[in-house]
């Protein structure tokens, strides 16, 4: 009878398995281990874009704000610009900060509160 062992992915952890867990995909079938170090690679790059594109999109965002607020001061209509700065950056500052608390600490950070 072949025993299987389950194990799970914590996100916020590593996504490089130890050397034990490792060793024990190996006796799955040989390969497994580079499969799994090709997948984690592929994933940190992913992760790597995404948060690069999210960071582009969020400054063109704000950038676009505080412009049409701008434009809209010289313009005469300070109420207006009041509406859009305000609103805009407000949900600016609420995503932020949910992303921001969402966040589980890095090993760094918990050393240092250690």
């Amino acid at each position: 009878m072949t025993e299987f062992t389950h194990i799970t992915a914590n996100p916020s952890q590593s996504l490089i398995p130890s050397p034990d867990q490792l060793r024990e995909y190996s006796l799955i079938h040989p390969a497994l281990p580079d499969m799994v170090m090709t997948a984690a690679v592929k994933e940190s790059a992913r992760a790597f874009i995404y948060a690069t594109a999210a960071l582009i999109i969020g400054g063109a965002v704000a950038l676009a704000l505080i412009g049409g607020f701008v434009y809209l001061v010289i313009n005469g209509h300070p109420k207006a610009a009041g509406s859009l700065l305000g609103a805009g950056a407000l949900s600016l500052v609420a995503g932020f900060l949910r992303a921001r608390l969402r966040a589980e600490p890095t090993q760094d950070q918990q050393r240092s509160h250690a």
